[in-house]
């Protein structure tokens, strides 16, 4: 759902979270140092990695085929 609220509010990357903060900033609501930039906040890392790819199904590990006829194997522990 983070990924979907985000694009909603037009949230494309970690560089909004910048503006976000640094018009707060503007806003006398945060404060910064000398030092501190919107360039802070950007290529942090991808939406799409951090709230897709980890929830996605794995890849489904492919079946054995079916044996049709048993063998002494099949009984066998192990």
């Amino acid at each position: 759902m983070t990924y979907i609220l985000f694009r909603e509010w037009g949230l494309q990357d970690t560089a909004d979270f910048g503006e976000i903060v640094f018009h707060l900033v503007e806003a006398g609501r945060l404060g910064k140092t000398d030092t501190d930039s919107k360039d802070d906040f950007k290529d942090i890392f991808s939406f799409e990695d951090a709230f897709i790819k980890p929830f996605e199904p794995q890849q489904k590990q492919k079946r054995a085929k079916r044996k049709t006829a048993a063998t002494p194997s099949d009984d066998l522990p192990f």
